[in-house]
């Protein structure tokens, strides 16, 4: 027997979804924490920032298999949606479903992405064995999986100096 896609999948975005790129030019990562700096992004750089086109397509497809989608990050809402929006990857994902550092429901929680899981579990009615949350902080895999509150993939993405200027 195959194993049993998730329900639901979480995700965080710098380093999961992302693959950040060092901006010479602002001599900064362009992470999702710097909305002022990715807004400044133009195409080519927005693309080296999710890993290149052909990630970009393998993310296009995955994310098109999958049920239902979350992204919950210490980055900002306003800073993610743009950058999602410029790859043509926004299309997966529910607006209301994606939290940063300037939603609500993340601040509530104290910005510990398992207790906002487990909050978003009870309320949609979602069992532990229903989620797994996708990052590449050990910090927070470790405290959902102590938490008990859904199954837990650690990313290990290496990052890349990209030159663009």
């Amino acid at each position: 027997m195959g194993a049993q896609r998730p329900r639901v999948v979480v995700l965080d975005f710098d380093s999961t979804l992302t693959a950040p790129i060092f901006l010479e030019r602002a001599r900064a990562w362009a992470i999702a924490d710097k909305p002022e700096l990715l807004a400044t992004m133009g195409p080519e750089e927005l693309v080296a920032n999710f890993g290149g086109a052909a990630r970009i397509a393998a993310l296009d497809a995955l994310l098109g298999a999958l049920r239902e989608l979350c992204i919950v990050s210490i980055g900002y809402k306003r800073a993610i949606v743009p950058q999602l929006r410029g790859v043509g990857l926004l299309r997966h994902f529910d607006a209301a479903r994606i939290f940063g550092q300037d939603s609500r429901e993340l601040r509530s929680v104290g910005y510990v992405k398992a207790d906002l899981i487990a909050a978003l579990a009870a309320e949609h009615g979602w069992a532990p064995a229903d989620i797994l949350f996708v990052d590449d902080s050990e910090e927070h895999v470790d405290a959902a999986r102590a938490r008990g509150v859904c199954a837990t993939f650690l990313v290990r993405l290496v990052s890349s100096v990209v030159p663009l200027h």
